[in-house]
């Protein structure tokens, strides 16, 4: 773009020095036409440059207190409630249980944030509508390779609630929904955060 203005300069500085011959002031116009149409050409890939820039530069978080988990926003409570009491937990928190759409991604978190392979974690689904339909909370269904082996076996006929067995690979149990386990909540939005005007 500077060299661009300096040959435009160089046309309007040979142009007084030019006498007023019609063939050189053709010649002119012709130059300061093309040098237009450059410029127009250089301003529109500098504006798409600074849209692209500015479009990289946006990044999505998760709100406090959840982290992000690929393209997804996590948290993980220290505390043990019952599988409807930690519901309603994260839905205090604007989110819900958590309904993966990948079951390790969580799984790792869970393990990466300390919590013991001792422990068992609930997570949003149930088979509380249909004994045996297990659905995420979300209506997604559950992947049969997700279950721990023998899993699900509605022990004592009173298993609805999903949770993590975290000494389990893969994790996922059938459970009383009044046990009182640590829990997993998910919010659904990553927020866009804008970090160049």
């Amino acid at each position: 773009m500077v060299a661009t203005f300096y040959i435009l300069l160089s046309l309007v500085v040979a142009a007084t020095a030019v006498n007023d011959s019609e063939p050189a002031i053709n010649e002119m116009r012709s130059a300061i036409f093309m040098i237009n149409i450059a410029l127009s050409q250089q301003a529109q890939i500098l504006k798409e440059l600074g849209n692209t820039t500015h479009a990289i530069m946006q990044e999505r978080h998760c709100p406090p207190p959840y982290s992000r988990i690929l393209d997804e926003c996590f948290y993980v409570s220290p505390h043990s409630l019952s599988w409807d009491n930690a519901r309603q937990h994260c839905q205090g928190l604007d989110g819900d249980l958590a309904t993966p759409e990948r079951v390790f991604a969580l799984f790792s978190f869970l393990l990466d944030s300390g919590v013991p392979v001792t422990t068992r974690v609930w997570v949003g689904a149930t088979d509380i509508q249909l004994e045996g339909k297990w659905e995420w909370l979300s209506g997604s269904p559950i992947h049969t390779s997700d279950w721990a082996s023998g899993q699900p076996n509605n022990y004592d006929g009173a298993q609805d609630c999903l949770d993590f067995l975290m000494n389990e690979h893969p994790p996922l149990n059938d459970d009383s929904c009044s046990s009182k386990y640590r829990f997993a909540c998910q919010h659904k939005d990553l927020y866009l955060i804008t970090t160049v005007s």
